[in-house]
């Protein structure tokens, strides 16, 4: 990655989740035959935004999530963990990412990204995924100063 040398000659970061996921992984999400093998969960596309997200941050430099991922309400605990605070979605997501972002104890989002970053597998990450969505459900409005 170049991450290192683009730090010190941008301002800030726009992390386009899409092309990530397609590059990293070298599927075309668009490619009925290769579709199947998408998976933005994958550990290495994680690991990769956590990554990034930590060196930027370190930097001093914001960074913004856009694409796929920004907008689903499932990866809004993984997002806030890694410490990011802008995610791009188109309009109609906002309420339920919203909603996520208001039911999410920061402390709690950094174990959970934490443990998601530890997993092996993408059917281990599914897994937290679901767990963390079940315990959701379950959850009040978190307090607004605990929240981004």
């Amino acid at each position: 990655m170049m991450l290192k040398d683009l730090i010190p000659v941008l301002d800030f970061f726009s992390l386009g989740t899409n092309d990530l996921v397609q590059y990293t992984l070298a599927v075309d999400r668009t490619n009925a035959a290769v579709s199947k093998y998408y998976d933005e969960c994958h550990p290495s596309v994680l690991r990769m935004i956590a990554t990034t997200v930590r060196q930027v941050h370190q930097a001093g430099k914001s960074v913004s999530v856009c694409g796929e991922m920004a907008a689903r309400p499932e990866l809004v605990p993984f997002f806030i963990g890694l410490g990011c605070t802008r995610l791009s979605m188109t309009l109609t997501q906002i309420p339920a990412i919203k909603k996520r972002i208001l039911k999410t104890d920061r402390a709690k989002a950094e174990v959970f990204a934490a443990s998601v970053l530890r997993r092996r597998s993408a059917k281990a990450v599914h897994q937290s995924f679901i767990q963390e969505e079940e315990a959701f459900q379950n959850r009040k409005v978190a307090d607004p100063s605990t929240t981004l």
